[in-house]
């Protein structure tokens, strides 16, 4: 071999700079050929590890990035193209994270009855850990004691159906602040309508009442300049914009602070802190020793979210600190698709300073419900108070908006089914006065209709995700411990659905069998299943209900609604243009309207 170093070689010629060079990149040189070489040779060792283990059915998956370049948005409908071709129980490498993607009925519940405990726990997420306290918020919360104290907190005491009737008239008065709304836009005769802000302002109006008192916008505030732009200041704040997350999937790129974006992270969590805790401080200012009997009692009925917790706070001030209160507000409000989806998201870096002054407006009253509660441990951390706060605010807003503007949509493009629904309103209700809940569980086929609509435009077609705790199997392949579950939950199979991309709510009625079990699950199953699905579907059934009681509706052309998605890579599913619909007050229902 020649000898560089050798006397009358070229090297012995060249000055000691341009010889450390040479040597210095034949030694680069070596560096990458052996980065290489042990790079192949992992990549070698996984695939015969992976047939070893009896993995499920993957693609061709590339050095590095594994199957990232095979995922374009929508990521239903990309998940749905590689289940058709590999099977209904799919592997997939996204970066450094396994994925395990079920589609079919049988996958999806070996994966929550015999695995139910297995796949309990959640992904952790660079968004997770600085936009819920640090993984306190309930649906992010890791599997274990707390998480049920906290789990049974929120069904009991917020979503069972003793604390569903209390809260009923707070939806009431909301969906007759909209009916009003639209008959005064109507002006008595027909009008367009556009339906986005309206479902937005409702729907985030009962949330805020739920948990504070006050609604964000008031009435007399909804249709000026300055109530849209409150309602796009605090969808800004609790909504950020989404973009993917690469640093999940990635870790290395979090360790040299990749676009800034945790940092991006903290300040947002920072601001929503901050506008969080002047609003506990205002409740924890209320005085209630005053009151007398018959104003507690009074109260009591009227009693919010906010104020339980802080009688909780009262009882055991070392387990219930604010952070907690914030963090399960913000946490309900989130329904965490948008923070452990697979779409992970980029914040906003700005939020407008007017929402300082938007929530500098909310009101609160007395704290002394739940006292002594044995639901609570020493095990719960400080942060628990600030998570529930930060879980009230997004899971029955966006969602519920959403869901509401692609059932119109479908009646309006299937007047049939409208009239339908009309006809069954008026025989179990009548004309003499508006819908209640009460009523709700009369009316079967408004059910079907938003079952039907939840089938065809799910507002989150994956569901959130879950992150198996040890090595179980599925489907007979070998699932490893850290895996991320998708649960693909686009309902239209032809395997599955007779019809599937057609509208037809009577597939849900009682008598047909169609639906029957693991082929229909929008809310999740299990033990992580949203436990607000019984209030949002409260708000939808009456919103609906009222609406098409009251008014004629129709498109404001001859075509018919277009149905096409909105681009973008946000996790939940919406129209790509707002539904604008002709509005007209029904004649026998005019005078009451005139006198709501």
């Amino acid at each position: 071999m020649f000898d560089l170093h050798a006397p009358g070689s070229l090297l012995s010629f060249l000055s000691p700079l341009i010889k450390n060079s040479l040597i210095s990149c034949l030694a680069m040189e070596n560096y990458y050929s052996y980065l290489a070489f042990f790079l192949t040779v992992v990549f070698i060792v996984k695939i015969f590890r992976h047939r070893k283990l009896n993995s499920p059915p993957s693609p061709f998956c590339w050095p590095i990035i594994g199957h990232l370049h095979l995922l374009r948005p929508p990521l239903y409908k990309a998940l749905e193209t590689l289940s058709l071709r590999y099977g209904p129980i799919l592997s997939l490498k996204l970066g450094c994270q396994s994925f395990l993607v079920v589609s079919s009925p049988s996958a999806v519940e070996e994966c929550f009855t015999k695995n139910d405990i297995v796949f309990a726990n959640r992904p952790r997420t660079m968004a997770g850990e600085h936009l819920s306290y640090n993984f306190t918020a309930p649906v992010l919360a890791p599997y274990g004691h707390s998480w049920r104290n906290l789990r049974r907190f929120a069904a009991v005491e917020i979503f069972s159906q003793m604390s569903l009737q209390k809260s009923s008239i707070i939806r009431r008065e909301e969906v007759n602040s909209l009916i009003r709304q639209v008959f005064k836009a109507s002006s008595g005769k027909p009008n367009k309508v556009e339906f986005r802000y309206l479902f937005s302002l409702l729907t985030f109006n009962i949330m805020m009442r739920m948990v504070t008192g006050e609604p964000c916008v008031g009435e007399e505030a909804a249709g000026t300049d300055v109530g849209k732009q409150r309602l796009k200041d605090l969808t800004e704040i609790y909504f950020p914009s989404v973009i993917t997350n690469i640093c999940d999937f990635f870790p290395a790129l979090r360790w040299i602070g990749y676009k800034g974006l945790e940092k991006s992270f903290i300040r947002l969590q920072a601001k929503r802190d901050e506008l969080l805790q002047r609003l506990i401080e205002e409740n924890k200012q209320k005085k209630t020793s005053s009151l007398s009997t018959s104003s507690l009692v009074e109260m009591e009925k009227k009693r919010t979210m906010i104020e339980s917790l802080l009688s909780l706070r009262e009882s055991e001030p070392e387990f219930y600190s604010d952070d907690v209160i914030k963090s399960m507000i913000l946490d309900i409000a989130w329904k965490t698709l948008l923070l452990n989806h697979p779409d992970v998201l980029q914040v906003r870096a700005e939020i407008d300073d007017q929402v300082g002054r938007l929530l500098n407006e909310l009101r609160g009253s007395i704290f002394e419900q739940y006292t002594g509660s044995a639901f609570f441990t020493s095990e719960i951390c400080s942060n628990f108070v600030c998570a529930l706060l930060q879980t009230m605010f997004v899971a029955g807003t966006d969602t519920t908006a959403t869901t509401l503007e692609w059932a119109m949509s479908l009646l309006l493009n299937h007047p049939d089914v409208l009239q339908k629904v009309r006809a069954e309103i008026d025989d179990q209700v009548g004309r003499e006065r508006l819908l209640n809940e009460l009523d709700l569980a009369k009316l079967p086929y408004l059910h079907c209709v938003i079952n039907e609509t939840l089938r065809l435009f799910p507002t989150a077609p994956l569901l959130v995700p879950h992150c198996s705790t040890e090595d179980c199997t599925v489907g007979g392949f070998q699932i490893p411990r850290g895996t991320t579950l998708l649960v693909n939950a686009w309902f239209r199979d032809p395997k599955l659905w007779e019809e599937p991309t057609k509208f037809k709510p009577e597939r849900f009625e009682a008598t047909n069998r169609e639906t029957d079990g693991f082929k229909f699950v929008p809310f999740g199953i299990g033990r992580r299943s949203c436990p607000g699905a019984g209030m949002g579907q409260r708000i939808i059934s009456l919103t609906l209900g009222a609406l098409i009681q009251c008014f004629g509706w129709e498109r404001p052309g001859k075509e018919m609604v277009d149905m096409k998605l909105a681009d973008g890579g946000s996790a939940l599913h919406k129209l790509a243009k707002p539904l604008e619909a002709v509005c007209s007050p029904r004649h026998s229902m005019k005078i009451l309207l005139s006198q709501l």
